[in-house]
């Protein structure tokens, strides 16, 4: 089988603020209306990349490297075949890397440089891939892949790279890592002292205690208050530094109570816990509630599950009013409740889909719409998760991952506060409590 001009989705999730902390006037300058990206198109003009900076990136300017590349590469796969990815996806619930509390990403231009110095290392024995995508050179090229194509071969005269199918998926996935995570980088940079600020958001001390039995946890705290020379160095670490990022939630950044020196210096590990606590979880509660609700929502009992109906304006695509509404329902339904899509093209209609020409699939929280980038839509199982992910933006929900800068890292942190939740990952599910508080808010 032969494939030409072969497009991946381009799935950019980007954190957006949750609040509490910040005070309203703050959030109202930082919240981004768009669920899914802070990216500002102005930070993404590539124009003043020079040969020399593709070459050999300062780090100052490796993140505009990261999103030329990224561009170059993508304008080799502008098509039509994308009936080819939409075959070889399989047809269940997409995993992914999942980043959690103790296994977190990283975005900064000396992460982003390691990921530029591997893939040309990897790829480096296809010298021609390699100057193209790191270069200035006008001339188009694009892709064929090719199922028993051993490897990656170029014909100059074809302007063609030919590709194994397994290599390109491989290759697509590291290209994407490099654009995306250099693009997070530029959209923040109006936005840093905000992002500072939601390190005191850092839910990581909590999240590890909360890993734990209550019977490990009370034994931990035993033996650190009383036997502390008996403990194993790398637990007594961890517990001291969870602690720290509590005491952070509660009293702020530059609390002097949050000292490793005054924690190590407790006398009572419950009651420090315990002193703590609240605060940790009323942040929690802040990243899983509804912030937006959507008005207009009609609920139902339905023999034994409550139904909750949605007015959407039905896309003229007739294909894509059958996607969304089957990707949808098929999501937003748990045993004791379900989501219907009911079409409308009157005014009571507050929810629309649309397609766009560029940037990553988002939704506006004020509008109720939802925008898909026409490029890298796709209808698969992933796509349909996406669509049930921003669908829930648009009752009333933001993500629940958490990103801020970290003065340690030199740049930024980001994880997923609950894997399960499809607010938090395209692994994750619709929650019974999802409902609830819709119908709470009706």
């Amino acid at each position: 089988m032969k494939v030409t001009n072969l497009i991946l989705p381009i799935i950019i999730l980007l954190s957006t603020s949750c609040g509490k902390l910040l005070k309203e006037s703050e959030r109202a300058t930082h919240d981004a209306e768009n669920y899914g990206t802070h990216l500002s198109t102005s930070f993404m003009n590539t124009k003043d990349v020079s040969a020399d900076d593709l070459y050999e990136p300062e780090e100052s300017m490796v993140s505009e490297v990261g999103v030329y590349v990224g561009n170059r590469y993508y304008k080799m796969l502008e098509g039509d075949s994308k009936s080819f990815i939409e075959t070889i996806t399989k047809k269940e619930k997409p995993q992914e890397d999942e980043r959690t509390y103790d296994n977190p990403g990283f975005i900064s231009p000396f992460h982003t440089k390691a990921l530029i110095e591997d893939f040309k290392s990897k790829y480096g024995k296809h010298s021609e891939l390699i100057q193209y995508l790191f270069s200035k050179r006008s001339e188009d090229h694009t892709f064929t892949v090719l199922d028993d194509a051993v490897d990656i071969s170029y014909s100059r005269r074809e302007k063609v790279f030919y590709i194994n199918s397994d290599l390109f998926l491989e290759l697509n996935k590291e290209i994407e890592l490099i654009y995306t995570r250099s693009g997070r980088y530029l959209g923040h940079i109006p936005y840093l002292a905000y992002y500072k600020k939601r390190a005191e958001l850092d839910l990581r001390g909590y999240l590890h205690f909360q890993s734990m039995s209550y019977a490990k946890l009370g034994r931990l705290f035993y033996m650190a208050t009383y036997y502390s020379q008996w403990i194993d160095e790398n637990d007594y670490e961890q517990m001291i530094v969870a602690f720290q990022k509590m005491c952070i939630n509660s009293n702020g950044l530059y609390s002097s109570e949050c000292s490793k020196e005054n924690i190590e210096g407790a006398r009572n590990y419950y009651s420090l816990y315990y002193k703590w606590l609240e605060a940790s979880r009323e942040i929690e509660k802040e990243f899983l509630k509804i912030h937006h609700p959507l008005e207009g929502l009609q609920a139902e009992q339905f023999y034994d599950k409550e139904v909750i109906t949605v007015l959407v304006k039905k896309p003229s695509d007739g294909k894509m009013a059958r996607f969304l509404k089957e990707s949808v329902e098929k999501a937003w339904n748990t045993d004791k409740y379900e989501l219907k899509i009911e079409w409308s093209h009157s005014h009571d209609a507050k929810v629309s889909i649309e397609f766009v020409e560029e940037g990553p699939h988002h939704a506006n929280f004020r509008t109720r719409v939802i925008s898909m980038n026409r490029k890298t839509f796709q209808y698969d199982e992933l796509t349909g998760v996406i669509l049930a992910h921003e669908f829930g933006h648009v009752l009333g929900f933001k993500d629940c991952y958490h990103e801020f800068w970290d003065n340690d890292e030199d740049g930024y942190v980001f994880y997923k506060v609950d894997v399960t939740n499809v607010m938090c990952s395209n692994a994750g599910d619709v929650k019974d409590f999802h409902f609830e508080q819709l119908l709470k808010n009706m």
